[in-house]
């Protein structure tokens, strides 16, 4: 698919002082220094890669900054290549750079990849859109390495935009199909965001990856299914997506197994942290000893997401083979965002306007006030719910998601079962899809409501709105946010 990158070869010049091509003694050596540079993967020096002179049997491999040296190499005109694995795994080969020796001495030389702007302009010639670049690799066999062709990678990511309905996200997506080699390449991706990678083989599917391209305008993405574990199929996610939307508790026909311990920066061991498959609604929590096991998980490339409260959460990706077993020990390293003490006796903080303090005194429901919220000092909004009753917080292979139990009667003997309903949200008084728009150093105050016919009337008619379904919601939720600093004016 890629083919070899060409370049014009580059002449470099490296004569010494009063010396003349005419002038040289025949059998004259020179010595070559240099060093080689990789701007499209290593993004820095690039080590191990093989530099050799043609025409002769001269070749050395770069140390670990990239550096070689060659000795003894014939006086005169000269053309060096390079060559790395990694670089000709994906189709990449560097133009030769010719260059002229002098009789004796040391001749510098600096060889490179071409930059990403020029590769990217090279493999997608057709007008593409700002900020965007290229990404592309290889999808192989977990087990083997085999490359996979025909294999299908898609990737997605959110565009937010302004308009007269407010600010709205829309989903924006790409895919590209493997050749026989096993290599894609799709054009169009996003530099400024982050985008969520997928790969699929025969109905073998990897998890969610994270790849960022760091507003480089090209970037660098392999990709390992498991062609024999069951657990890592699309029939396999499909039925664990089921079972979820259920309200049932999933359990997984994977054969990895991945297990260790989750640790702050201290040492200190972390209980009650979570650690998720990301692209599978897979999760368990740490024990009192921090140590967590995510059991019978698909194999293949694999991205776990661990939170903990008062940390920032943290993304790692292992490429599993089929039945290993690995230990990964992790350490939240970052702590999350410290929450400013918040001041809820001035006006601007108050909560009264928004009769958030007349409905506690009430009693009905469930509020979340300030003082709660500082001291639990969460990442995501949707955890300051986690021990509210009646509410889940779930795992759905990407983001934690709230949903609400409610009882059902089934059954002669008027036997009761539980299942789960979406709950409208409301941020100010807006309504909202995802409780995380928000984040939880903006929130001053939450109402919840399990019971939707206790909320305020306003919200409980607007619940409905649209909706087409008497049951579509049947909790509520009020989130209010904190006021916006004001703007000082510029002393005249």
């Amino acid at each position: 698919m890629f083919g070899r990158v060409l370049m014009v070869p580059v002449v470099v010049l490296a004569l010494a002082s009063g010396a003349t091509l005419r002038e040289r003694q025949p059998h004259a050596v020179a010595s070559i220094a240099g060093t080689v540079y990789d701007s499209l993967v290593a993004n820095g020096p690039l080590a191990n890669a093989e530099v050799t002179v043609e025409g002769t049997t001269l070749s050395t491999l770069t140390d670990q900054a990239g550096r070689f040296q060659i000795d003894s190499v014939p006086a005169g005109q000269v053309v060096l290549r390079f060559y790395h694995a990694t670089l000709d795994s994906l189709g990449f080969g560097a133009a030769p750079v010719s260059l002229v020796l002098p009789d004796s001495g040391l001749s510098a030389v600096r060889l490179a990849t071409p930059s990403p702007t020029t590769l990217h302009a090279s493999l997608c010639p057709a007008p593409q859109a700002q900020s965007t670049g290229v990404l592309l690799g290889r999808v192989r066999n977990v087990d083997d390495g085999a490359a996979l062709p025909n294999a299908t990678v898609s990737v997605s990511w959110g565009e937010w935009n302004v308009g007269g309905r407010g600010l709205t996200q829309t989903e924006r997506r790409g895919s590209a199909v493997t050749d026989a080699s096993g290599a894609y390449m799709i054009c169009g991706v996003p530099t400024d965001v982050a985008v969520i990678a997928r790969a699929t083989a025969a109905d073998h599917v990897t998890g969610l990856v994270e790849v960022d391209l760091g507003q480089r305008a090209f970037g660098v993405r392999e990709f390992a299914v498991s062609m024999q574990d069951s657990g890592a199929t699309t029939a396999e996610l499909a039925r664990l997506d089921s079972v979820v939307r259920r309200g049932d508790a999933p359990a997984s026909t994977g054969t990895a197994r991945l297990s260790g311990v989750v640790h702050g920066p201290d040492g200190r061991l972390l209980d009650q942290a979570q650690v998720a498959l990301f692209g599978f609604p897979i999760s368990v929590r740490t024990t009192s000893e921090g140590a967590y096991a995510l059991t019978s998980m698909p194999a293949g490339n694999q991205t776990i997401e661990i939170r903990a409260v008062g940390f920032a959460p943290k993304r790692l990706t292992v490429g599993l083979r089929t039945g290993e077993q690995r230990t990964l020990d992790v350490t939240l390293d970052k702590a999350a965002q410290t929450l400013a003490s918040v001041n809820i006796v001035g006006s601007g903080a108050r909560l009264d306007n928004t009769g958030f303090e007349k409905r506690k005194k009430a009693g009905i429901g469930r509020f979340i006030g300030p003082e709660e919220i500082e001291r639990r000092r969460v990442f995501d909004t949707s955890q300051l719910l986690w021990n509210v009753t009646g509410a889940r917080v779930m795992w759905d292979g990407s983001e934690n998601v709230i949903m609400f139990t409610r009882p059902n009667v089934s059954g002669a003997g008027g036997g009761s079962y539980n299942n789960l309903c979406n709950p409208a949200v409301f941020v100010d008084g807006f309504p909202v899809s995802d409780i995380n728009d928000v984040r939880p150093y903006d929130v001053r105050g939450i109402e919840v409501y399990t019971d939707k016919t206790a909320a305020p009337p306003e919200f409980r008619s607007q619940s409905l709105k649209e909706t087409g379904r008497a049951d579509t919601h049947c909790a509520v939720i009020l989130v209010w946010s904190k006021p916006r600093p004001p703007k000082h004016s510029r002393a005249k």
